[in-house]
């Protein structure tokens, strides 16, 4: 597998301490590396709950768990099974001995992938997973996919828009889901709100899905970013270059307008340093992310994609 030049869990974490707020949806801090591929599992039609991982799923959970720059790593007490699924993504999962969750979800094509370790179990909030930027551009916009969990004192979840319409969402085991919403230009637009209730019917907690950002890099490393958004207030697409291995940005920074299709195109300035990552988010008209907020996410280059889409063949 190809891991991109730095650990994005600790990517995130810089980002989000150099410069961007916290995410209002409550995405999951993970304690694991996340990396950028893709198992051929994911393509797989028939999938059910509790399936054993292929062998490769599993030897990525290996490859992660045993990673030897974590000094405290979880033990694995069960095998690697599909907790959720849906036409178009998978989550894999395993209990660790201790009380983590590990898990892995994958969409189809490669589209999003996140990998690591946290304890889900007892949160006493509903989790929004969060993902990269799906692979793709305006021409190629990749189903929206949602993956999380519910907190441990719900039994039910649902998806609501503005205007009142609904639908349940599915739950896999040990209360994880994946989730294609089926109003997707509502969903991508940023309109949808997860709901969760427990099992006398009271709302426990509401999560607003932030919008879809698709985004291709070129080159290796990233020379240029194209993207697409349907997120109805956002004007800007802000970029941030950081340096592989190093906290905070390096100053090569700015922004790409977005056109009225969504699209949007960002140049990586001349100088920056060839070891780099490129991060995206999405800002209005002054300049201030768009709600629902959200963290940056790094952007893969094309290295990491080719590699996942040749281990996606059958």
């Amino acid at each position: 597998m190809t891991d991109l030049p730095r650990d994005l869990a600790d990517l995130r974490a810089d980002l989000a301490a150099a410069r961007l707020p916290r995410s209002r949806a409550r995405v999951a801090a993970l304690s694991l590396a996340a990396a950028v591929t893709i198992t051929a599992a994911a393509l797989a039609a028939d999938h059910y709950l509790g399936q054993p991982a292929p062998a490769h799923v599993r030897a990525t959970f290996a490859k992660y768990v045993n990673d030897p720059r974590w000094t405290v790593k979880p033990v694995l007490e069960e095998t690697v099974q599909v907790l959720a699924f849906s036409a178009h993504g998978t989550m894999y999962g395993a209990r660790a001995t201790d009380g983590q969750d590990c898990v892995e979800f994958v969409t189809s094509s490669g589209t999003n992938y996140l990998v690591g370790c946290a304890n889900f179990a007892s949160a006493h909030d509903l989790i929004l997973l969060p993902s990269f930027p799906f692979h793709g551009d305006a021409d190629h916009v990749p189903p929206y996919v949602l993956a999380g969990r519910l907190s441990s004192d719900s039994a039910s979840l649902a998806a609501r828009l503005p205007d009142g319409r609904s639908e349940r969402i599915p739950l896999g085991l040990r209360g994880y889901f994946v989730f294609e919403p089926r109003y997707q230009a509502a969903a991508r637009r940023g309109e949808v709100t997860l709901v969760e209730r427990d099992r006398a019917g009271t709302i426990r907690d509401r999560v607003r899905v932030p919008p879809q950002i698709v985004a291709r890099g070129i080159g290796v490393p990233i020379r240029r970013v194209v993207g697409w958004t349907a997120a109805p207030t956002a004007r800007y697409a802000s970029f941030m270059v950081l340096r592989s291995g190093a906290y905070g940005p390096v100053g090569s920074s700015g922004y790409a307008p977005i056109g009225k299709d969504g699209s949007f195109s960002w140049t990586v300035p001349k100088g920056a340093p060839g070891n780099r990552v490129v991060d995206v988010r999405l800002v209005n008209a002054r300049f201030m992310a768009v709600e629902p907020e959200q963290d940056a996410w790094p952007i893969p280059d094309d290295r990491a994609w080719q590699k996942a889409r040749a281990e996606a063949r059958p």
